[in-house]
């Protein structure tokens, strides 16, 4: 599935597939998307700002300079993923799995769950 520059805003996609997807420059902002399975996709760029992202599976995505401030991430699985300059503010990340993840120059001000 591709779609550049896309408007997600406040969409209800809770257990989409979105594996193998190229959505660059799109915006997810408030959208619903529990469940939902990004693996192997490219989000570069993208909005997720304020999502309710809850065991989101994005192992091996590239996701550099994507915005996640103040989205839910419980649960959710970055393994193996490009979190280059990403920006992680205030967001929720409990039990989320960040093995492998490229977190360089990542901004992770006052986000819960990450020690």
């Amino acid at each position: 599935m591709t779609g550049i520059d896309v408007i997600f805003i406040h969409a209800s996609l809770e257990g989409s597939n979105f594996n193998d997807s190229n959505f660059q420059e799109s915006n997810f902002d408030e959208a619903k998307l529990d469940k939902c399975t990004f693996v192997n996709s490219n989000f570069k760029l993208v909005s997720f700002r304020k999502i309710s992202g809850r065991e989101c599976d994005f192992t091996k995505s590239k996701l550099a300079m994507t915005n996640f401030k103040s989205a839910d991430l419980y649960k959710s699985n970055f393994t193996d993923c490009d979190l280059q300059h990403t920006i992680l503010d205030d967001s929720l990340c409990y039990e989320t799995n960040f093995s492998n993840a490229d977190l360089r120059w990542a901004s992770i001000n006052n986000a819960s769950g990450i020690s």
